[in-house]
């Protein structure tokens, strides 16, 4: 049985200043599983439509020629109407072909989708590797999906959800993404910022966070737990990607420097074996350490990514996200200290318990750090954040809205209007030098 997998890139990503970072990183999700499947005997083909920068009618014909007996998605909220459509027209081209979604997106709104869209026939939710297995082997033999964990599928005129499927304990058990099934180039480019390589990639060396930000989708994924790779297996992948002339890697982890001994082991295992190699990650900034930014930056590291969000305490607090600013500024001293090239930072707009002082001073407090680059966004919700369930819970939002999210400040009484958020944003951006701010 041959499978195909599909990262769909955004909807209007051809004109839409918010597709820069699309296409500059491979889809590790589907690599991963594509490596474990074709482990298991089975025939895979990858498609990231961002890179390519394909349309709708390419990427159709790639599916024709591949021809596959079951086809992938991997969703985000910002994708899933192109996998949808996608999805449909190569039903209607083979309706005998299996359609599968997965991904942050089609986990949190498994039954909406399939309520929806008749020609989705099953829906993975969380990690995807087993689950794809077993699905395969059921489909293959034309056997019932019921006992296959972590799935909702259509059974007749019935929609059915399974158990939840415990995540992978062990990844030193799975196998390295199979990056040679995506042959074209990422260079990892980011705005303003020129790390001078042709060719690039990213690696996980962990799985989860541990953290409980409310406008992340990504703790409940993980079910709040932080498992690592062991630093044999960490090392493997590194010196099998440097041998293959990879010269930038981008640490793709939910938070690289959660666990300070695991990343010291690493740098220390870098240099003890020679590797040159330039890469990049991201980082909370409680996390902060003098001795291992140096190894870091001893090991190769040139940039590192910092989830901001605020100069106001009692907005971080909202986020819950367990930080001061404080603490920002001193790891920003850290970092510069200890010689990492470039340091950006993220930050977000827009809560509803932020004042219009409170926006200009996280501008003022994103100026004063001396970034590299700061990234700059307004809030947003959709399901998975505990965000999106607060604005469901006080009528603010429909469950309705679910297919494409909402920006929170278009939806919130309380917040700064929208339209004075994103005049800001301009204005702040006209005053300052190029690489000051990236607004999506």
């Amino acid at each position: 049985m041959k499978l195909c997998l599909i990262n769909p890139a955004p909807e209007g990503a051809s004109d839409s200043e918010q597709t820069v970072f699309q296409g500059t990183l491979p889809p590790l999700g589907i690599l991963y599983i594509s490596a474990f499947l074709k482990r298991e005997g089975y025939e895979t083909s990858v498609l990231d439509q961002g890179a390519l920068g394909w349309g709708i009618a390419e990427v159709l014909e790639w599916v024709k020629r591949e021809d596959p007996d079951v086809l992938g998605f991997y969703t985000v909220t910002w994708n899933s109407r192109v996998a949808c459509e996608l999805a449909k027209l190569s039903r209607e081209w083979n309706p005998s072909l299996k359609i599968v979604m997965g991904g942050y997106h089609a986990t949190y709104n498994s039954e909406r989708i399939l309520k929806k869209y008749p020609f989705v026939d099953a829906v993975v939710r969380w990690e995807g590797e087993e689950t794809m297995r077993e699905l395969m082997c059921c489909f293959e033999k034309g056997e019932p999906l019921s006992p296959v964990k972590g799935i909702s599928f259509r059974a007749g005129e019935t929609l059915q959800t399974t158990p939840e499927r415990s995540p992978i304990k062990r990844l030193d058990d799975l196998p390295f993404p199979d990056r040679d099934a995506l042959p074209h180039p990422y260079s990892l480019q980011i705005p303003e910022i020129d790390f001078n390589v042709e060719k690039g990639t990213s690696m996980i060396t962990s799985r989860g966070c541990s953290f409980k930000c409310r406008f992340c989708a990504a703790k409940k994924i993980g079910r709040q737990t932080w498992r690592p790779r062991s630093p044999d297996s960490i090392m493997s992948e590194l010196e099998l990607l440097v041998s293959q002339g990879y010269e930038h890697i981008y640490m793709a982890d939910d938070n690289f420097i959660l666990n300070l001994a695991q990343v010291s082991t690493i740098c220390s295992a870098i240099k003890k074996k020679g590797l040159t190699f330039q890469w990049s990650c991201d980082g909370r900034v409680d996390n902060a350490s003098k001795e291992v930014f140096e190894a870091m930056a001893d090991a190769g590291c040139r940039c590192i990514f910092f989830g901001m969000e605020s100069a106001s305490q009692h907005v971080l607090d909202y986020y819950n996200k367990n930080v001061t600013p404080q603490q920002t500024r001193r790891a920003v001293k850290m970092a510069r200290a200890a010689g990492i090239e470039y340091i950006i930072g993220s930050f977000i707009i827009g809560a509803p318990c932020e004042s219009l002082e409170d926006v200009h001073r996280t501008f003022r407090f994103a100026k004063e750090l001396n970034l590299d680059l700061a990234e700059i966004c307004i809030l947003g919700a959709s399901p998975g954040m505990e965000i999106w369930d607060e604005l469901v819970s006080l009528n603010y939002i429909s469950e309705e809205q679910w297919e494409e999210g909402v920006i929170v400040p278009n939806v919130c009484p309380t917040c700064v209007p929208l339209e004075e958020l994103k005049e800001l944003l301009h204005e702040h951006r006209a005053a300052s030098e190029p690489a000051r701010y990236y607004i999506p």
